[in-house]
């Protein structure tokens, strides 16, 4: 599976691009879709107590899921051996605004969902402002 972008990811903007499946041997997949994440990465201070009884404080690594979309592009089909499908897709990249001060990571995921072995992925992350 590949990703190919049109252009950049941008907040606020469509997404368009195609997902393409190439395959080496024949297999049926019950469907094609997007994932867009957008997952907020920050540190906050944390009070433990030690086995004496004092606090101590130290940072501690969070994430924080903003957004988590599945986007049907293309339902079953066959593949067979040696094939190549392309199937387009143009979705909006919503704009979010980090809570706790920390970046952003945005990521979409072209999957193609087959029953009984892995599923078939390609996937484009972007840290910061996209």
């Amino acid at each position: 599976m590949k990703l190919n972008l049109e252009g950049v990811l941008k907040v606020g903007s469509p997404a368009k691009g195609t997902a393409v499946l190439t395959s080496s041997d024949s297999f049926k997949v019950d469907e094609v879709r997007l994932e867009l994440r957008i997952v907020e990465h920050y540190t906050a201070p944390e009070r433990v107590r030690d086995s004496k009884g004092n606090y101590r404080t130290h940072n501690v690594t969070h994430e924080m899921l903003h957004h988590d979309q599945h986007i049907p592009i293309h339902g079953g089909c066959e593949v067979g051996k040696g094939a190549e499908m392309a199937f387009p897709f143009d979705v909006l990249v919503p704009r979010y605004i980090s809570v706790h001060g920390g970046p952003l990571e945005y990521s979409l995921k072209a999957v193609a969902g087959v029953k009984g072995r892995p599923d078939v992925v390609a996937e484009f992350k972007k840290v910061g402002d996209a």
